[in-house]
């Protein structure tokens, strides 16, 4: 089994929100390899976050199932934090399913050991205010893409953006996340490829 070491983490946290290599070395020791098969469910929909990750290698899909359909609201690739914000720091009920993709390997840390974090870390809110700031941002950012670009025009920027989504992710998630249908999808790549 592939190993990581936490530097990976470490240089994530600095140059993403300023914690400083030596504030991270003190909670460093919080933070979990874990290792998911494809399809294992990391949080289901009205359940508790009970964790935040940090993902390595591996794709995992939020979806919430609603009217006899399922509805990507995004997938998370490699070097991102993953976990359903308001569920996590509430503790309440998610409204979203985290179900992995493929194989993953994240380093994970539990609501218990983030409270931990914080106590060892007294200035940690500076930091989670950043973190909650680049979540507010990237959602945003995709809701204006939503209100802003048709449909050929949402998928090659996403294309551009993330390219290796496109060899990764089944279609019919993308369709989900680009809200279109998959034959949309294959029309517009088969526009684009001509």
């Amino acid at each position: 089994m592939k190993t990581y070491d936490l530097d990976i983490l470490a240089a994530y946290f600095h140059s993403t929100v300023g914690v400083p290599p030596e504030k991270f070395a003190r909670i460093r020791h919080l933070f979990q390899l874990e290792h998911y098969p494809k399809g294992e469910f990391l949080v289901r929909q009205e359940e508790h976050a009970q964790k935040m990750w940090f993902l390595l290698e591996g794709y995992i899909r939020c979806y919430a199932e609603a009217k006899d359909k399922e509805i990507t609201h995004w997938v998370y690739w490699p070097h991102r934090l993953v976990t359903d914000i308001p569920s996590f720091n509430r503790q309440g009920p998610s409204h979203w399913h985290f179900q992995t993709i493929s194989d993953c390997a994240a380093f994970a840390l539990t609501y218990e050991q983030y409270q931990e974090a914080q106590r060892i870390v007294p200035d940690w809110h500076v930091y989670e205010n950043r973190i909650l700031v680049k979540f507010f941002m990237s959602l945003e950012h995709r809701i204006y893409t939503f209100i802003s670009m048709n449909a050929t025009e949402r998928y090659q920027y996403l294309h551009d953006a993330h390219p290796e989504l496109f060899n990764q992710i089944p279609l019919i998630y993308l369709s989900s996340l680009l809200n279109m249908a998959p034959e949309t999808i294959s029309r517009i790549r088969r526009k684009t490829i001509s």
